[in-house]
């Protein structure tokens, strides 16, 4: 039990300070201090909670993820390159199975691959695989995976249409204090 409280204890103080640091830098090289992988010119505004801060947090290069977001690192993160995710997204790892008698624990990584747009206000449950290119519509509650340049928007999430311009973009969102 001691132990069990320690380690949230720690991972309060962790997410205390991550959001307290004043610049880009100092904030990446805590995370990687702590075992995320972080590529080139990825961004992490602030405020961002994470859950456990392990060594399941792998984001790519060239990504932001702005303000209000939650990362339950639980299960594991994988961004690749190129991804904005826009504020106050959820991205869960972990949770319980509502059909086992015990309400079973689980864990299934989420992978959001390259090039990635997630608008605000996003849901992404456990086990969930974003296709290269997808767009995610404010507000979806994406609860499966889809395929390479989906759009995706709703509650529960379904295609709403596909891109059929190419994805060629670099994200580069490193400004201060934005809201």
């Amino acid at each position: 039990m001691f132990k069990k409280q320690a380690v949230y204890v720690f991972i309060y103080f962790s997410n205390l300070t991550f959001n307290l640091m004043p610049f880009f830098l100092l904030k990446k090289i805590f995370l990687v201090l702590l075992g995320a992988k972080i590529g080139k010119n990825s961004t992490l505004h602030t405020p961002i909670k994470f859950f456990n801060l392990t060594r399941k947090l792998n984001i790519g290069s060239n990504v932001t993820i702005n303000p209000g977001c939650y990362l339950d690192d639980r299960g594991g993160i994988f961004i690749g390159n190129n991804v904005n995710i826009s504020h106050s997204v959820r991205i869960y790892t972990a949770g319980h199975n509502i059909n086992s008698p015990d309400m079973r624990y689980f864990e299934r990584s989420v992978l959001i691959s390259d090039n990635v747009w997630i608008f605000p206000n996003v849901l992404i449950m456990p086990g969930v695989k974003l296709g290269k290119g997808c767009v995610i519509l404010p507000g979806a509650v994406v609860t499966k995976s889809y395929p390479e340049r989906s759009i995706v928007g709703g509650n529960p999430s379904k295609i709403v249409g596909s891109r059929d311009c190419g994805t060629n973009y670099c994200i580069n969102h490193s400004y201060w204090f934005v809201n």
